[in-house]
C-alpha cells in the first residue's frame, strides 16, 4: 500500500489534488468544445455574410446573425446588434457620421463581451495550476510525519523512517506537479485560442465598418 503510514490530512490533500485533476479535465474539455463551436459558427456566418455586406443587404445580414445555424458565433453576436443600431439610426435620419460612431461603439462593446466569454475558464485553470503543487507538497509533508513520529517514539531508525516516508510521499507531489503543468499548458493553449477569436471578431467588425463608411452621406438619410 503506497500510503501505509499516511495521516487523514495526507489523504485529504490527495483527494484535493484528485478533485483538481477532475476540474482541469472537465474545464479543458468544455472550453475546447466551446471554442471549436464558436469558430465553426463564425466561419459559417462570415461565408454567408460576405456577399450580403458587399451588396448592402444589411437586413439580411442581421437576419443571418440571428439564425440558429450561427447562434454561437461571436462574430455574428458582435456584428448583428451593431447593424441593428445602424439601421435604426438610418431610418430616423441620424447624421451618418454619428450613426457610424454609435455603431462602432456597439460592435466594440459586443466584441469585448464575446472575447470575455471565450476567455471564460482560464482563471479556473490558473487556480488549479497554482494550487495543485501546493496541495501535493502539503500532503507529502503530512505523509512524512508518520514515519518520523514512529522513529522518534518507538526508537526505530530515523534514516529508515525518513526513507520510508519519502517513498510513500513521492507520488502525491509528483501528481500535483503533473496536474499543475497540464492545467497551465491548457490555460496557455486556450488563451491563444481566445486571442484568435478576438482577432476574427476584430477583422469582421473592421470590414463591416468599412462597408458602412463607404455609404454615401445621403444614404444615411434615406
Amino acid at each position: 500500500m503506497v500510503y501505509e503510514h499516511d495521516s487523514g490530512a495526507a489523504w485529504l490533500m490527495a483527494m484535493l489534488v484528485g478533485a483538481m485533476a477532475v476540474v482541469w479535465l472537465a474545464t479543458l474539455a468544455a472550453r475546447v468544445w466551446t471554442h471549436q463551436r464558436m469558430r465553426r459558427h463564425s466561419r459559417r456566418f462570415s461565408a454567408g455574410a460576405e456577399q450580403l455586406l458587399k451588396a448592402g443587404q444589411w437586413a439580411e445580414v442581421i437576419a443571418l446573425s440571428q439564425s440558429k445555424a450561427v447562434r454561437h458565433s461571436p462574430v455574428a453576436r458582435a456584428v448583428g446588434p451593431g447593424l441593428e443600431i445602424w439601421l435604426s439610426h438610418r431610418e430616423r435620419g441620424t447624421d451618418p457620421v454619428l450613426a457610424w460612431q454609435v455603431t462602432r461603439a456597439s460592435m466594440s462593446q459586443c466584441g469585448d463581451e464575446q472575447v470575455a466569454a471565450a476567455r471564460r475558464g482560464l482563471r479556473t485553470l490558473l487556480v488549479v495550476g497554482g494550487t495543485a503543487p501546493l496541495a501535493g507538497f502539503v500532503g507529502a509533508a503530512f505523509e512524512l510525519c508518520g514515519p518520523l513520529w514512529a522513529a522518534a517514539t518507538l526508537g526505530s531508525s530515523v534514516a529508515t523512517g525518513v526513507a520510508a516516508g519519502i517513498i510513500n510521499a513521492l507520488p502525491l507531489p509528483t501528481f500535483g506537479l503533473l496536474v499543475s503543468l497540464l492545467a497551465l499548458w491548457s490555460s496557455a493553449g486556450l488563451a491563444r485560442s481566445a486571442e484568435r477569436i478576438r482577432l476574427e471578431i476584430g477583422r469582421a467588425v473592421t470590414d463591416v465598418l468599412a462597408e458602412l463608411a463607404r455609404q454615401k452621406p445621403t444614404d444615411g438619410n434615406a
